[in-house]
């Protein structure tokens, strides 16, 4: 008599789809079994979250103030010369012209609608 033998990769195909299954019948009936968890989330988020870029925009705004603020600082002191004045005022004036361009970044970054993901209700 001769022996059958099963193979692993007849098995497989079986084993695939039973596992297949058991997953989407899992996920077609989890939102009926959470429908509370699922409204609490929709209303957790009730401010719409700035994109990182615009988040990076005003963090660079704070550093640019912060820039700022030391060399309006350093003006006022009586230590410099007439020339570090000069150049100072030079500086601040460039910094403030980029504070302004980042505060145009950070409004128009606020003004445009955020992506919508794939499958992502509105």
């Amino acid at each position: 008599m001769r022996k059958r033998i099963v193979r692993p990769s007849l098995l497989f195909p079986l084993v695939l789809l039973w596992v297949t299954s058991s997953l989407i019948s899992a996920f077609q009936t989890a939102p009926r079994a959470f429908p509370l968890g699922i409204a609490w989330a929709q209303e957790e988020e009730k401010e719409p979250q700035d994109s990182h870029y615009v988040q990076l925009m005003k963090q660079l705004k704070i550093k640019v103030d912060g820039w700022l603020k030391e060399i309006n600082e350093r003006i006022e002191s009586e230590e410099v010369t007439r020339f570090e004045v000069r150049f100072l005022e030079i500086l601040r004036s460039l910094l403030e012209w980029i504070g302004e361009k980042i505060e145009g970044q950070i409004e128009s970054g606020k003004k445009k609608a955020p992506k919508k993901m794939k499958g992502e209700d509105v």
